[in-house]
C-alpha cells in the first residue's frame, strides 16, 4: 500500500511536470491560457498528495498495531489527530496574510506552475526567446513580481546602478562559465546604504523579462527567489550586456 502511494504521487507529479511544459509552449504561442485549469490541478495535486500520505499512515498504523495492541495504537492515533486539530488553527492565525482569497489562489497557482515548469526545463533544457530582455523591461518585471506578492516596488537608484555597472564590467573582464549564478548579501556602509544584495547571472540564450523572472530568478527553493521576496529592499537596478546580468538591491 505504501509503495502504491509513493508510485501514485511520483506519477502524478511527473504528469504535472509535462503538462506545465506543454502549457508553457501553448501560452508562448499566444493561445489562451486557462488559469482556472491550473488552479484546479493544484487542488487535485493536493488531493493526490494527501492520498499518498494517507496510504503511508495506514501502512504505519498496521505496523504499529503489530508492535502494540490495537487499543494502544488507536489511542496514539487519536492523540495525534487531536493535537493536530488544536494546533492547526493557531498556525493559520499566526501565518495569516492580509491578502484576498483570489490573490492567494492566483499566487499559489503561479508558484506551483513555476515549480513544475522549471522542473520540466531542468530536465529538457530551457527554451530560447526571440530576443534578450532590456534592463528596463527586467526591472519592471521584477517590480511586477513583487507587487503581485504585496511587496513594495523597488526604486531605481543611481548609486545602486553604479554598483551594478561596476560589477558587470568586472564580470565581462574575466573568464566565466555560462549559466553562472552568484548571489551575495553584505553590509555596505556607503552611498546612504546599509546592505546590498548582488545577483550575477550569465545565460547561454536570450530570455524575455517574464521568462527571466519566472524561469531563472524565482525558481522554487533558490536563493535568488528568497532575495527578491524580501520586503525590506528599497532600491534596485539591473544592468545587462549581451547575456550577462548584474542585479543589485539595496536598503
Amino acid at each position: 500500500m505504501y509503495t502504491f502511494g509513493v508510485f501514485l504521487f511520483v506519477v502524478w507529479n511527473t504528469a504535472l511536470m509535462f503538462l506545465s511544459g506543454y502549457l508553457y509552449f501553448i501560452n508562448k504561442q499566444t493561445v489562451f491560457f486557462n488559469q482556472q485549469l491550473f488552479t484546479s490541478l493544484i487542488f487535485l495535486n493536493l488531493a493526490v498528495g494527501l492520498a499518498s500520505v494517507l496510504f503511508w499512515l495506514l501502512t504505519l498504523f498496521k505496523r504499529v498495531v503489530k508492535i502494540l495492541n490495537k487499543k494502544t495504537a488507536i489511542t496514539i492515533g487519536l492523540i495525534i489527530i487531536g493535537a493536530t486539530i488544536v494546533i492547526f488553527p493557531f498556525y493559520l492565525k499566526r501565518n495569516r496574510q492580509k491578502t484576498s482569497l483570489t490573490m492567494k489562489v492566483n499566487n499559489a497557482s503561479n508558484e506551483v506552475m513555476n515549480f513544475y515548469t522549471s522542473l520540466f526545463f531542468e530536465v529538457f533544457g530551457y527554451p530560447a526567446d526571440e530576443r534578450m530582455t532590456t534592463e528596463d523591461e527586467l526591472f519592471n518585471q521584477i517590480n511586477s513580481y513583487r507587487n503581485g506578492r504585496e511587496l513594495s516596488s523597488l526604486d531605481q537608484s543611481p548609486d545602486i546602478c553604479q554598483l551594478a555597472q561596476e560589477k558587470l564590467s568586472q564580470l565581462l573582464s574575466v573568464s566565466y562559465t555560462t549559466n553562472l549564478l552568484s548571489v551575495k548579501q553584505y553590509p555596505y556602509e556607503k552611498m546612504n546604504l546599509k546592505e546590498v544584495a548582488e545577483i550575477l547571472l550569465t545565460v547561454n540564450k536570450p530570455y524575455l523579462a517574464k521568462n527571466m523572472v519566472e524561469l531563472r530568478l524565482t525558481r522554487p527553493f533558490t536563493q535568488t527567489k528568497n532575495v527578491l521576496n524580501d520586503p525590506s529592499w528599497q532600491y534596485g537596478c539591473v544592468k545587462i550586456s549581451s547575456y550577462n546580468i548584474a542585479l543589485f538591491l539595496g536598503k
